[in-house]
């Protein structure tokens, strides 16, 4: 198994305390388990620059400025469901950059984007939206009811099966606690170029048999 960072640095300084006491390299390298050839080069370096810490390397330039991080950020946020690729694509034609998806995907990352898969919901407009609002305040204290009061609560539901249903692997990038958001969810409807509604209902007294639609409904 490969040393650790730290375990190397801790070989390192144990090489240079069993120097200082007056082993050979050869009695060093028994007892580190490591060849002389690395305890000569360890008291070499540290001769050399008085320290055991590797000096800083200036790895591999950044393909990509500041400004074109910026860049790709804003293209993102302007359509969240591109994927890696299609924003690999655009943005490499834009700034002039050949760069890789993965480097796109690290810029994402750090600007705190990530891929989740879209949340479906209802097609709705905005007054629909602020109706569902008001009745949710107006009903918010529905914690204080008691069993007797939710037994004259009657439950109905319906739902749709679809011939062509919208596709189910669409994806978005976001931050955390935006799953909601508009931009970041597939909108859904009751129809698909032909569906069957199916409707049921049910209480506590029990629940009643679904009933289907024997209509097709086309579009």
């Amino acid at each position: 198994m490969p040393k650790t960072r730290n375990q190397m640095q801790e070989t390192c300084l144990k090489i240079q305390i069993l120097s200082q006491e007056g082993y050979s390299c050869h009695q060093i390298a028994r007892k580190c388990r490591c060849s002389p050839s690395a305890v000569g080069y360890t008291l070499q370096k540290y001769k050399r620059t008085n320290s055991l810490e590797d000096k800083p390397r200036s790895g591999r330039p950044r393909v990509s400025s500041a400004r074109n991080d910026h860049i790709l950020i804003h293209m993102c946020r302007e359509n969240l469901p591109m994927t890696s690729q299609e924003l690999q694509q655009q943005w490499s034609n834009q700034i002039g950059v050949q760069c890789s998806t993965r480097t796109v995907c690290g810029r994402l990352l750090d600007h705190g984007l990530r891929s989740y898969k879209a949340a479906k919901k209802p097609l709705i407009n905005e007054r629909q939206r602020l109706a569902r609002r008001r009745w949710a305040q107006a009903h918010k204290n529905w914690t204080n009811w008691t069993a007797r009061n939710w037994k004259k609560i009657w439950w109905s539901d319906e739902s749709s099966f679809q011939l062509y249903p919208p596709p189910d692997n669409v994806r978005v990038h976001k931050r955390p606690g935006k799953a909601l958001s508009p931009a970041c969810t597939v909108p859904t409807v009751k129809h698909g170029r032909g569906s069957i509604m199916v409707w049921g209902c049910m209480s506590a007294a029990g629940h009643i048999p679904l009933c289907v639609s024997g209509q097709l409904y086309t579009y």
